[in-house]
């Protein structure tokens, strides 16, 4: 029988979160490509979410797992942020779409991490001791961790929003303003 592996899915995480998280031998899984043998493997997904970001259509769901061979078992969990800080990073990349294609394609980013279960970076970086329990939640060895980034409020605030923002922000337990 397999063991599991951990599989830490994000949308653009900050990178000193998953690597404090992770054992250093996490193996990164490309998009679109069968998930590496390993016992941990980290994920961006944003590209299975956002219409032409990986796919000309997204998928909506994670691709991994149907990428992954039927046999391989998969332990996952999902690091969010706030959808608001999600898009002020977005829009500084050159594949980014407007601002109703991004909360869309977040919205049902944030419908698929309540269905799988997921931890908000915001959580980890105000209770470090949070990150044992996802440890242990993806079966990886418990360590200490020590986040060396912050996640500061960002400085603008959301204009007229919609539907797609408010429901990403109360699935994920956020207050609709960051």
């Amino acid at each position: 029988m397999n063991s599991p592996t951990a599989l830490l899915l994000h949308w653009d995480a900050a990178p000193d979160i998953t690597r404090a998280l992770l054992p250093d031998d996490c193996a990164l899984v490309e998009p679109l490509s069968p998930p590496p043998i390993g016992d941990c493997l980290c994920a961006d997904i944003r590209g299975d979410f956002i219409d032409g970001a990986v796919l000309a259509q997204a998928a909506d769901r994670c691709l991994i797992f149907d990428l992954a061979p039927p046999d391989r078992i998969l332990r996952p969990l999902v690091l969010v942020a706030h959808p608001w800080r999600q898009w002020l990073a977005e829009r500084t990349r050159p594949d980014c779409p407007d601002l109703s294609v991004f909360m869309a394609g977040y919205r049902r980013f944030a419908e698929w991490a309540v269905e799988i279960g997921f931890l908000r970076q915001e959580d980890l970086i105000r209770r470090p001791a949070l990150a044992a329990a996802a440890q242990t939640r993806l079966g990886l060895p418990q360590r200490p961790v020590q986040f060396t980034g912050s996640l500061a409020a960002p400085t603008s605030t959301p204009p007229e929003v919609g539907l797609d923002y408010l429901l990403a922000t109360t699935l994920l337990g956020y207050t609709s303003c960051p």
